[in-house]
C-alpha cells in the first residue's frame, strides 16, 4: 500500500512538472521571454525522464511524448528566429562559468571563435556581439542523472571510461535500451542502441529540422553534454539516424578542439 501511494505520489510530482513547463512555454511566447522558455523547456525535459527511470508506468506514453515536444517546439522556434544555420557546439567545461553545466553553442558563421568564459552562462543567451545563440541542451537533465547513477562527475573522467561505462548504464543500471555500444576513436564517437526507450521522442524531434540537426532530441544531446565534459572538448552532433525497421539508433559525434 505504502508502494503504491509513493508512486501515485512520483506520478503527480510529475505530472505538475510537466504542466509548469508547458504553462511557462506558452507565457515565453507571448511575452517574447527567452529565459522563461529555458527554465519550461528544463522543467518539461526532467518531467520527461522521472517516469522512465522510476518506473511509472502508469504515465501515459503519449502525455509524455507530447510534452517533449512542446519543449523542442520551443527551440525550433528560438533558431527560427536567430537564423543561424550552423550546426550547434556542446562546449566544454573550461569554456564555461559553471563547469558542471553543459551549454550549446550554435555560431552565425562556420569556424567562428567560441565566446570567452564570462559570456557563457544559461541565463544570458545572447553574448554582447549577439555572434552566437545559446542553447540549453534538451538533454542536459539526463546527462546530469547519468552522473548520479555513476556518482560521479564526468568532468572527472575521460573518453575510456566513456566507452567503457555509459553502455552498461544505459542497459543494465537505467533499463533505458535492449541493447547499447559506443566506439570512440580518434575525434569521432558513435553510439548505437537497440530498443532505445526514447525513440517515440525522438522521433518527434525528426519533425523539427533546425533542432534535429542543429542541437539534437533528448537522448543525442544528453550524450554530447557527456562527452564534452569528459573530453574537455567541442562536441557537434553529426548524425542521428534510425535503421530501416525503426529498430536500432545511430548516433554519431565529433569530437575536437576549437
Amino acid at each position: 500500500m505504502e508502494e503504491s501511494s509513493e508512486i501515485s505520489l512520483k506520478g503527480i510530482l510529475v505530472c505538475l512538472m510537466i504542466i509548469m513547463g508547458i504553462f511557462y512555454v506558452l507565457i515565453s511566447i507571448f511575452s517574447a521571454s527567452l529565459v522563461l522558455a529555458i527554465v519550461g523547456t528544463a522543467l518539461v525535459c526532467w518531467g520527461v525522464i522521472v517516469p522512465y527511470v522510476t518506473r511509472i508506468e502508469h504515465m501515459p506514453l503519449a502525455l509524455l511524448n507530447a510534452a517533449a515536444i512542446s519543449a523542442t517546439r520551443n527551440i525550433e522556434r528560438t533558431l527560427e528566429e536567430a537564423n543561424l544555420a550552423n550546426k550547434g557546439r556542446y562546449l566544454p567545461p573550461n569554456s564555461m562559468r559553471d563547469s558542471e553545466s553543459s551549454i550549446v553553442v550554435i555560431p552565425e558563421k562556420p569556424g567562428q571563435r567560441l565566446p570567452k568564459p564570462e559570456y557563457v552562462i544559461e541565463e544570458k543567451l545572447l553574448p554582447p556581439n549577439k555572434d552566437f545563440l545559446f542553447v540549453t541542451p534538451p538533454g542536459l537533465e539526463l546527462s546530469k542523472l547519468f552522473e548520479k547513477e555513476l556518482g560521479v562527475s564526468f568532468t572527472q573522467t575521460d573518453l575510456d571510461f566513456v566507452q567503457q561505462n555509459l553502455p552498461k548504464l544505459l542497459v543494465k543500471k537505467m533499463g533505458l535500451a535492449e541493447r547499447a555500444g559506443m566506439r570512440i576513436q580518434g575525434n569521432t564517437a558513435v553510439l548505437k542502441l537497440k530498443g532505445n526507450v526514447f525513440k517515440s521522442v525522438c522521433l518527434d524531434t525528426r519533425k523539427l529540422p533546425r533542432t534535429h540537426d542543429q542541437v539534437g532530441c533528448l537522448l543525442s544531446s544528453a550524450v554530447a553534454c557527456v562527452l564534452a565534459k569528459a573530453s574537455g572538448k567541442i562536441v557537434t552532433i553529426q548524425k542521428d539516424e534510425l535503421s530501416d525497421d525503426g529498430k536500432i539508433t545511430r548516433i554519431e559525434y565529433r569530437i575536437e578542439d576549437e
